[in-house]
């Protein structure tokens, strides 16, 4: 059995990335588009937490009143369930 070299070779290939002055106002568009859209996002996210907020409320309010009906009936209609947070 002969024995042979084994020769590997390995490219590099670098990647470069050229930004023409005639790209800049475009890029600088793209940024502020991507930001304002991100704080339109976070915009949601927020207004979307505070709609949870409120249905875990009612859904708690709803929970009491039909767990306790006999008393709330007893209440009457002028207490308001609201008001007790």
């Amino acid at each position: 059995m002969q024995k042979r070299s084994l020769i590997v070779n390995q490219f590099i290939q670098e990647t470069s990335l050229t930004v023409v002055n005639l790209n800049l106002d475009v890029i600088d568009d793209l940024t502020k588009l991507a930001e304002q859209q991100f704080a339109l996002l976070i915009q949601s996210q927020l207004a979307l937490a505070s709609q949870l907020q409120i249905v875990k409320n009612n859904i708690r309010v709803n929970h009491f009143k039909a767990r306790f009906a006999q008393i709330v009936s007893g209440l009457g209609r002028s207490w308001n369930f609201r008001s007790a947070r």
